[in-house]
């Protein structure tokens, strides 16, 4: 996405991420103490020349099932399927952590969420740090090779099989 966005001459992507995705990437990232994605992670991540488009998040505070009772109220069609390449992703199981701390405590997903931001000070050091082109593609990475490119590959091979 940021390579198209950058190839179109756009100044900014705005992605789909709920408080759902952004609480689960938490929950991942402090468990495994992932201090760099710590660093980097927010609703608004500025440019980095050349390589980065300045990314928002807009409902990065806006629960998943809000999204969906949105758009079953406004009548606007919605992707129901989780993506197939997410089999086995700890992401859905952080997910189901939050959401079974959710019906007990109302309000902890948004609270663990908006805390962290509110802290977050914490990692101004580190921000740029871990940074690194894809051997792949060129995009930047905490990796050798970027998400986007790891999953390109899976997906390759599983055709090929």
């Amino acid at each position: 996405m940021n390579r198209f966005a950058r190839e179109k001459g756009f100044t900014a992507l705005a992605t789909g991420h709920n408080l759902d995705d952004e609480g689960a990437t938490l929950l991942g990232n402090v468990t495994s103490w992932q201090i760099g994605y710590l660093a980097r992670q927010s609703p608004l991540l500025p440019s980095t020349p050349p390589h980065l488009v300045k990314k928002a998040k807009p409902l990065a505070l806006v629960a998943e099932r809000e999204v969906l009772a949105y758009c079953l109220l406004r009548g606007i069609e919605f992707h129901e399927e989780q993506c197939p390449h997410a089999t086995g992703a700890t992401s859905r199981k952080h997910k189901e952590v939050l959401n079974l701390l959710e019906y007990y405590s109302p309000g902890s997903k948004i609270r663990f969420y908006q805390e962290f931001l509110k802290n977050q000070k914490i990692f101004p050091a580190i921000k740029s740090q871990g940074l690194q082109e894809c051997s792949v593609c060129g995009s930047l990475t905490t990796r050798e090779t970027c998400q986007f490119c790891t999953v390109l590959e899976k997906f390759r091979k599983s055709r090929a099989s």
